[in-house]
């Protein structure tokens, strides 16, 4: 089923997406939509369903050096061996530094109080194996690929990503729009270090 979106009779982009649940319940439906809402109101959303042959197919993405998003006012530049955002433009202007929102592990203590803490022992984490990210993924009958793209509409591309580290799994997602020079992440951290503190990088 594919949806479309009304807001006083006037089509508004929308996009089917994967349910947070994981069990296959046909009346239970995630529909994004891209719109401007007006402060202090309650807007009604009309969505109408179409049935369609086969839910839609992504091309796979990890056999490119990256993977380039362009929506026309802003660039956002993955690198597929790695996980990370190697560039981020708006207007023709950098604004990250290659590698950015990479993860790394650093030694910790049980003082609360921080007394005598210091950056050490830092130990980064690693886009996992496809055999890891689909074991992580809980896929017993395929292989997936650490870098991918999960959605792809009318509103917003979803690249998720998979790291690991030890005992520890962090599933990353970048939500790029199809209009905007803004895009935003997602972050789930399944944490299992002991006394280590957990630290986004950019630079």
């Amino acid at each position: 089923m594919m949806p479309e979106s009304f807001i006083d009779g006037k089509a508004v982009p929308t996009q089917c997406e994967k349910e947070v649940n994981n069990f296959g319940i046909d009346w239970r439906k995630m529909v994004t939509i891209q719109t401007v809402l007006p402060p202090a109101a309650l807007t009604r959303v009309d969505v109408r369903w179409t049935p369609v042959e086969q839910r839609p197919h992504f091309p796979a993405i990890d056999q490119e050096p990256f993977y380039l998003f362009d929506n026309g006012e802003m660039q956002v530049r993955i690198n597929t061996a790695t996980g990370l955002v190697d560039s981020y433009t708006v207007g023709g202007a950098e604004q990250l530094c290659p590698g950015s929102f990479r993860f790394a592990s650093y030694e910790d203590n049980p003082n609360p109080w921080g007394i005598g803490s210091s950056r050490r022992g830092r130990r980064q984490f690693q886009l996992l194996t496809p055999q890891e990210a689909s074991a992580f993924s809980g896929l017993g009958d395929r292989v997936i690929p650490s870098v991918r793209v999960i959605e792809d509409g009318e509103v917003r591309t979803v690249i998720e990503v998979l790291f690991g580290l030890h005992d520890s799994k962090i599933c990353q997602r970048y939500l790029l729009p199809k209009a905007g020079t803004a895009f935003e992440m997602e972050t789930l951290v399944q944490w299992g270090e002991k006394e280590q503190f957990l630290r986004m990088e950019c630079s």
